[in-house]
């Protein structure tokens, strides 16, 4: 079971950032992209997902992704969307649920999109889209605006408008020296 609480343990609060980063990535993939995300992820979603994606192209999935950029950012666990987002799937594969042998309850297999999909909607402000590139990320923190996935240039987005407002503020300020129009004793 997954502890959507505050007092989620160290590895919990990994494993549903690990998954959140995921559907955040898928949102960014192309089609010529998809084999490599479901290598990376294998089990991300339910297999016939891919089956599906295999019989009708990327219809499929790209409707899926379409629904997730809709909802990115805006995530509610009272919405019709969200719910969607974690039901869509999940009802094409075969029942895998397991009985509890001393309760006799049977357990859903939850996947690790939907995990992600129901962390982000109890802690909505994680889903961000950087103000730089335009990337889906997940944050860190509340006040969170750029990314931090390295460009091609190899300098994230965070590092590169940190570098630029620097560069920005340096031009504006002399670099942090005196402004005085005295000319100092070593000019003359």
């Amino acid at each position: 079971m997954v502890n959507l609480s505050s007092k989620r343990t160290a590895e919990e609060t990994r494993a549903l950032l690990d998954a959140a980063d995921a559907l955040a990535e898928f949102l960014g993939i192309d089609p010529e992209e998809v084999e490599d995300f479901r290598r990376r992820h294998p089990k991300f979603v339910p297999e016939v997902w891919w089956t599906l994606a295999d019989n009708y192209g990327e219809l499929i999935w790209s409707a899926w992704k379409g629904l997730l950029a809709v909802e990115w950012g805006r995530f509610s666990i009272y919405t019709d969307r969200t719910l969607a987002l974690l039901t869509m799937w999940s009802s094409t594969e075969p029942s895998t649920t397991t009985e509890t042998e001393l309760t006799g309850v049977f357990t859903p297999t939850l996947y690790p999109y939907q995990r992600a999909i129901l962390f982000l909607a109890v802690e909505s402000w994680r889903a961000k889209v950087c103000q730089e590139c335009g990337h889906a990320f997940v944050a860190d923190h509340a006040s969170r605006k750029y990314c931090s996935i390295a460009s091609s240039s190899g300098i994230n987005c965070s590092a590169l408008v940190i570098k630029r407002t620097g560069l920005e503020w340096g031009r504006k300020n002399n670099w942090g020296r005196n402004k005085s129009t005295k000319k100092s004793a070593r000019t003359r």
